[in-house]
């Protein structure tokens, strides 16, 4: 485990590192080069939002940024993430998942947890338009428990059904999604889990009225259980939130993942249990899991005559190794 993240005492918290890391401003990509439409087999549609580098060649290396819950492929960390791979001469695809982002109109229903069919499709498209350049996979937060999902639901066939997909990187992601879910009902918790759930009812109320679909949407959920309970597992046909949990965690499958990987974490992240990870660290198959003491929720603030995001960088210089293998 890398023990070398250290902020100074004024960034040391889970709630200083999670919140500071939302708030504070950073270099972001621009708009996309080229969007591209992908259609599922239920007939919903996912959006890729292509950034390509000035002096990029078909064929050079790309990889598929995944956005975490109530995210898009305008989040600050997406964007950001997307402007340091085009800084090193990766091209990136930025994905709204199933009903988020552009995609909101184009589903009739939004992505889970556990939705790791839509990233496949998501991956052989790009697979079928970019046929000759590695890629690699990079998601954050529920975004990155969907991308170890999918690596662990195919193991080995993987390499054989994509034989250009190189590495994979997953930065705090939900991996229990239940443990989760029991961390963002304590009391400390309740910010997070009212953010959440605000944005998540009011795309819910959104897509219903696009939709013409049930006209009466009830009272509004008070927990996100309530929320999952009452729209995730009905519309994915689960019979309630504990068995979406179930369902959508990752955790049991990491072992079977066979793409090379590096999965970051922090102990001290107030909603995304440590845990189950820290069981497998350092390394379950071809995953390398670094747990630090210090980051809180995709913070991993530093101090150096300013602030400085210590983990994007370093997840964009793991990721050219696997591409450069």
């Amino acid at each position: 485990m890398n023990k070398s993240l250290r902020p100074p005492w004024f960034l040391r918290g889970a709630h200083r590192q999670t919140l500071a890391g939302h708030i504070l401003p950073g270099t972001r990509i621009g708009p996309p080069d080229r969007r591209y439409f992908v259609p599922l087999a239920d007939g919903d549609t996912l959006v890729l939002h292509e950034n390509l580098p000035r002096k990029w060649v078909p064929g050079g290396p790309m990889v598929l940024l995944i956005h975490g819950l109530t995210g898009s492929h305008d989040s600050g960390s997406i964007r950001r993430l997307a402007h340091h791979l085009c800084g090193a001469n990766i091209a990136c695809q930025r994905l709204d998942m199933r009903g988020a982002g552009d995609g909101f109109a184009l589903a009739k229903k939004s992505y889970n947890g556990g939705c790791s069919e839509d990233l496949e499709a998501a991956i052989n498209y790009i697979a079928k338009i970019h046929p000759y350049s590695p890629l690699g996979v990079m998601g954050v937060s529920l975004g990155a428990n969907v991308a170890l999902r999918l690596a662990g639901v195919l193991g080995g066939e993987a390499l054989q059904r994509f034989p250009n997909w190189c590495g994979l990187v997953a930065m705090n992601p939900p991996v229990d999604l239940g443990a989760c879910i029991r961390l963002l009902e304590l009391p400390e918790n309740r910010i997070y889990e009212s953010t959440f759930l605000k944005a998540l009812w009011k795309s819910e109320i959104q897509r219903r009225a696009l939709q013409k679909t049930i006209p009466n949407a009830g009272p509004p959920p008070s927990t996100l259980r309530q929320f999952d309970d009452r729209v995730t597992a009905p519309s994915w046909g689960f019979a309630n939130a504990e068995a979406y949990y179930e369902w959508g965690s990752s955790i049991k499958l990491l072992p079977n993942v066979q793409i090379p990987g590096w999965v970051l974490t922090a102990r001290d992240d107030p909603f995304v249990d440590h845990r189950p990870l820290e069981a497998l660290a350092p390394k379950t198959g071809t995953l390398t899991i670094d747990i630090h003491d210090h980051g809180g929720h995709m913070g991993y603030l530093t101090w150096n005559r300013g602030f400085h995001r210590w983990a994007e960088p370093e997840m964009i210089a793991q990721m050219a190794r696997f591409l450069t293998r």
